[in-house]
């Protein structure tokens, strides 16, 4: 395992972690763009600007969501951001 890798959870033969998912990025309908870190068992959120990351302590996504379905909770969570012809759409890192 590299420096910058991290263990999401202990795999079924104990032996060996989970690998963390990477981050990822989404754009919220053309406002804001935030960050996506698994962190443990729980989802970590940041804002991202230009060249600093800053946590989103008011994004709260529930542990249990998986990383398919992160852009819908985000949408949920965030639609009073959103605008006609607008969405929440994953972005490269």
């Amino acid at each position: 395992m590299t420096a910058s890798s991290a263990c999401t959870a202990v795999s079924d033969d104990h032996n060996a972690c989970v690998p963390s998912p990477a981050p990822r990025r989404f754009d919220v309908y053309g406002r804001f763009i935030i960050e996506v870190a698994r962190t443990g068992n729980r989802w970590t959120v940041y804002y991202v600007g230009e060249g600093v990351k800053r946590p989103a302590h008011d994004i709260q996504l529930p542990p249990e969501a998986d990383e398919p379905s992160l852009a819908d909770h985000l949408d949920i969570l965030l639609h009073e951001y959103g605008a006609p012809g607008r969405s929440i759409r994953q972005i490269s890192t």
